[in-house]
């Protein structure tokens, strides 16, 4: 026999695999068409975790990265009437299987911060506590499920949380730079992101938030809501290059401790909010920016988180 010859040994009928995998994803015959490259564009399909009532017996809330005690049923209510609030906007969600390990992993219930989608693929974050480490493991068998390839891992000593990316145009990406994401998880993020011809810029996170998505929320192509009081004159400067208009968000205690910043945005000035920060909302409305559903998130604020921190995005309009 002649191996070369044989089509597996390159011989007659070989086809060689073209195209890009950012083409193969928009086909969708090989993989979801999911994709992302905007804070803004029309939300198709989302990621939502509902914990298991361990969550209610964390022995000290402080040391698992969480302010109070969580209480199971009233969170459990909270996630379906999030849940229903998308799928009235018209968002396909999918629910990640529960873990049986919410004693372990007290924090999967904060999806974003878990993977970080592109036009080509999915970037699996490494966390930097040791709490959640090992929650990566949930984000890559709820992507390889859902057909959704994953463009990088974030490895070796680097940290990167996926609340600390932040799409502010179609090509440029901020990613904030801090306690829970470290230069080498930005370096690599860049790296992929630049065979996309995007340009993935460090910003420092300020202190007093855990990610980057905590001060800047970008809620059209040309306008940001920014916690300008806290947030470095570098990222105020990035977001000015970009042409964005700067709206400030002052330090009240809905902002500062209700994490009244951490809304979800359905498509240019149309967001859910939380049910807990009326004031906030009506600086909202003042802005022309439309509120398409109010949402309860008091056990989620328990857990030191927002209805953003909890959602993971895979996909949206392309801008």
């Amino acid at each position: 026999m002649d191996l070369r010859e044989q089509v597996t040994y390159g011989g007659p009928g070989w086809a060689q695999r073209d195209g890009t995998l950012a083409d193969e994803i928009a086909r969708g015959d090989i993989w979801a068409p999911y994709a992302c490259n905007s804070e803004w564009g029309r939300l198709r399909h989302v990621v939502l975790y509902c914990p298991g009532p361990d969550i209610q017996n964390i022995a000290s809330p402080n040391q698992d990265l969480h302010l109070r005690p969580v209480r199971y049923r009233q969170l459990r209510r909270q996630f379906h009437r999030i849940r229903r609030a998308y799928q009235g906007a018209g968002v396909h969600v999918h629910c990640v299987p529960a873990s049986g390990r919410d004693a372990r992993f007290p924090n999967l219930m904060f999806q974003r911060d878990l993977f970080y989608q592109t036009s080509a693929g999915a970037v699996v974050s490494r966390m930097a506590s040791p709490i959640r480490s090992g929650e990566e493991q949930y984000a890559a068998r709820m992507l390889a499920n859902l057909r959704v390839p994953i463009a990088l891992m974030i490895n070796g000593k680097g940290l990167l949380e996926g609340s600390d990316l932040l799409w502010v145009s179609p090509k440029t990406v901020l990613c904030g730079v801090g306690r829970r994401t470290n230069e080498s998880g930005q370096r690599q993020v860049a790296n992929l992101l630049e065979t996309l011809d995007v340009e993935c810029r460090p910003v420092p996170v300020p202190k007093g938030v855990q990610h980057l998505l905590g001060c800047v929320q970008v809620v059209s192509p040309d306008r940001a809501l920014v916690r300008t009081e806290i947030v470095s004159d570098s990222l105020l400067s990035e977001l000015a290059r970009l042409g964005l208009e700067i709206v400030s968000v002052r330090e009240t205690d809905e902002v500062a401790e209700h994490c009244a910043l951490n809304f979800a945005v359905l498509e240019p000035d149309r967001v859910i909010v939380a049910d807990e920060v009326p004031v906030f909302r009506r600086f909202l409305g003042s802005l022309g920016i439309e509120i398409a559903d109010v949402v309860p998130l008091s056990q989620y604020g328990n857990a030191a988180g927002g209805l953003a921190c909890a959602t993971g995005i895979l996909a949206r309009d392309l801008a």
